[in-house]
């Protein structure tokens, strides 16, 4: 974490959960960080249209137990092509933190898992470290999404080399300004 403290007064998040009160609770949170007006969105074909438009600097998404609509919406921004809305950062929050759900966000290009109910400080944690993260992008056949390791191993042994992205998706969204 910087010793600065981020505004986020121009940041443009968009907050997708099918349920209502939720979305206002996250929405309640991101306020008292400075967030002035984030996007509620509560379907996946209201978000699509959203993120396909480059409107939201970043995403937080609820997946629920039928966690597929809301991994097709993270999949579909990574492989959005033009442009930079496909490097967002986009946190999955979820009541659901098996290991194969966290893996299920994770493949499908999530920056961040984190678990519910979840308390300001872990969510502002999280939005701090997604927007300052040093970690590159990567794509391949079957990925794109930040780089998933958190030690650098080389490449996956027996697999093929992933490509690193030339884009620096954590300095040229404009996020928010220090």
């Amino acid at each position: 974490m910087t010793a600065a403290h981020p505004n986020f007064a121009k940041a443009n998040l968009m907050i997708l959960d099918t349920e209502r009160a939720s979305a206002r609770l996250v929405a309640g949170m991101l306020s008292g960080f400075g967030v002035n007006n984030p996007f509620l969105v509560h379907d996946t074909d209201e978000a699509n249209t959203l993120l396909g438009a480059g409107v939201a600097d970043a995403a937080i998404v609820t997946m629920g137990r039928n966690a597929d609509p809301v991994l097709d919406v993270i999949q579909k921004v990574r492989a959005i092509k033009a442009g930079i809305v496909r490097f967002m950062p986009i946190i999955v929050l979820t009541g659901d933190a098996q290991p194969g759900t966290i893996a299920m966000a994770r493949d499908a290009g999530a920056n961040f898992v984190v678990r519910r109910p979840i308390a300001p400080a872990a969510l502002y944690d999280r939005l701090i470290w997604a927007a300052y993260s040093e970690k590159k992008f990567v794509q391949s056949r079957t990925y794109c999404g930040p780089d998933r390791r958190f030690r650098d191993q080389g490449p996956p042994p027996g697999g093929e080399r992933r490509v690193l992205t030339k884009a620096d998706p954590t300095r040229s969204q404009g996020f928010f300004e220090v």
